[in-house]
């Protein structure tokens, strides 16, 4: 770093400096995971809504879901491969790129992607990554890395099946609001004794991945055709937001042999115009607003989590999502042993029945982890888990399920 760009300096003084750059232009580098291994199932039920089977006898009108006993072995495959650069200037910034690349076929398969902008003030993300509470939250650990833990966002693998119309299918604390939308993120620097705070501005949702859409006009757009939706001009979706403003903070501080990390953070999202349906009904949807808070102490080899999240969904009526996630674990030499459990309660809003709106009951999720991992070598591991789920809803089989799978394989940095 031989030089500083200063606030007082000019515009015409920096065209001044040279050279700009200290080294030679950017140059990607490869990276990423790949996991692999084998995983045998058993779940009771996996039913979906249908007619009442014709063999069930006179007077019997009941409706039954048809109902499905899963017992299968599979093999399971996931990696990415990541092409990364950096490269600094005489001014002390640093500029970065990452691109992620699914190593199978996806319909995500370009998944993350955005440029990076570091210096002194801080760090400035632009393009398709996850949002400030997003990457300042503390999930809940598990004994399994990233592989097959209860928390969604940090968890590479679910190997049991929701049923179709339990509105709980999986657990997150970590933020949903916008996923890896294309937006603009800004981290501050950690401040003393030990917090962090950021920002992240999403223009619209359209296309979460930042796939390439089709706009009003017929042309391509990416990132979710921003000038037409989230600039002002509404495409009029009926569950779809807008302009999401997000916020976050965490602590991380090292006290006398005690790992102490926790967070914060909130998000909004503006609900695109709407319009009333044709039977004179109210709109569907409302402003979303997420909340996130996590927590992670680690002392001797232990590592203890809990993390929580609520999300009304942007739907109007009783659709409130709360997500709680708690996790153990304790490493040792190579070895990583541990468990952790989650519990999702999603409302399950309205019916109308008898011409009245009846608020129906809440359709539930209890998922669990234990399991160890070996560390072979730097970047090699072995593992071995045990996942139990458990969907419960309305008493209706098309919303309750309970399985169990084993899982074992090994993983792969590079």
């Amino acid at each position: 770093m031989r030089s500083r760009l200063l606030a007082t300096t000019t515009v015409a003084g920096l065209t001044a400096l040279s050279p700009v750059w200290a080294g030679e232009s950017l140059k990607l580098s490869l990276g990423g995971y790949a996991a692999s291994g084998l995983t045998v199932i058993r779940q009771d039920n996996v039913a979906t809504p249908t007619a009442a089977p014709i063999n069930r006898g006179p007077g019997d009108d009941r409706v039954f879901a048809f109902t499905t006993d899963i017992g299968r072995s599979d093999v399971f495959w996931e990696a990415e491969v990541f092409f990364q650069g950096e490269m600094k200037s005489d001014f002390g910034l640093t500029f970065g790129v990452n691109i992620q690349l699914e190593a199978f076929t996806s319909n995500d398969q370009i998944d993350e992607h955005y440029v990076y902008l570091q210096g002194d003030f801080g760090k400035v993300i632009v393009g398709a990554e996850n949002s400030a509470p997003y990457l300042l939250h503390f999930g809940a650990p598990s004994p399994t890395g990233a592989y097959f833990g209860v928390e969604e966002t940090v968890r590479l693998f679910f190997p049991l099946r929701a049923p179709a119309s339990n509105k709980v299918a999986t657990v997150s604390t970590f933020s949903q609001l916008t996923g890896d939308a294309n937006k603009i993120t800004y981290f501050t620097p950690r401040f003393a004794p030990g917090f962090q705070f950021g920002l992240s501005y999403t223009p619209d949702d359209d296309s979460p991945p930042g796939n390439t859409a089709q706009n009003a006009y017929g042309i391509n757009c990416k990132g979710g055709c921003a000038f037409d939706a989230g600039n002002g001009v509404s495409d009029n979706d009926q569950a779809n937001h807008h302009h999401f403003l997000e916020a976050g903070m965490n602590f991380v501080r090292s006290m006398n042999g005690v790992n102490l990390g926790f967070d914060l953070g909130f998000g909004y999202g503006f609900l695109e115009k709407q319009s009333r349906s044709a039977v004179g009904q109210d709109r569907l949807g409302k402003d979303r607003i997420v909340a996130t808070a996590g927590l992670s102490v680690g002392y001797a080899g232990f590592t203890g989590g809990l993390s929580f999240a609520w999300d009304n969904l942007g739907l109007q009526g009783p659709n409130s999502r709360y997500d709680l996630a708690a996790g153990l674990t304790y490493g040792a030499g190579p070895w990583l042993v541990g468990a952790d459990v989650a519990y999702v309660v999603a409302k399950d809003g309205q019916a109308l029945q008898s011409g009245m709106l009846v608020r129906r009951g809440n359709d539930t999720l209890v998922y669990a982890e234990i399991g160890a991992s070996y560390q072979l070598g730097p970047g090699i591991k072995v593992f071995s888990v045990l996942n139990v789920a458990c969907w419960d809803g309305n008493g209706a089989a098309s919303e309750e399920a309970t399985g169990v799978a084993w899982s074992t394989g090994m993983a792969l940095n590079f």
